[in-house]
Order: structure tokens, then C-alpha cells, then sequence
């Protein structure tokens, strides 16, 4: 703090800056074991999936007459 007093206010920049990525980078880490990990959202991205490849298939028959 007396650093920052003094008008030495960089020195707080580097560490600040390793605090805020680290931070970052572990939210970042424990969402994506969280969206792997919770079945809950399998489930939606699965019918997701399904759908856009279903789309794309009624799309094709409506275009050649057959659907």
C-alpha cells in the first residue's frame, strides 16, 4: 500500500494480473468438468444434435418432392 501511495502503482500491476488469470482460468477449468460432468445437460445437447441433422434431412426431401 505505500508503494501505491508513493506513485509506484505499477508494482501491484503483475501480481494483480497472475491473480485475476489464475482466478479466471479455474472457473474456466471447473465449468467445463461441470458441462462434462452434469448429465442434465447430456441430454439436451444430445437432442440438439439430433435435431439439426433432422432439419437437414427434411430440408433435402422437401427440395427433391419426396417429403
Amino acid at each position: 500500500m505505500a508503494d501505491a501511495t508513493s506513485g509506484i502503482w505499477w508494482t501491484g500491476i503483475f501480481p494483480g494480473a497472475a491473480i485475476v488469470l489464475t482466478v479466471l482460468g479455474l472457473t474456466l477449468v471447473g465449468e467445463s468438468m461441470n458441462d462434462l460432468n452434469d448429465p442434465r445437460l447430456r441430454g439436451r445437447r444430445r437432442a440438439g444434435k439430433k435435431a439439426s441433422k433432422t432439419e437437414g434431412t427434411q430440408a433435402v426431401q422437401n427440395a427433391e418432392g419426396t417429403a
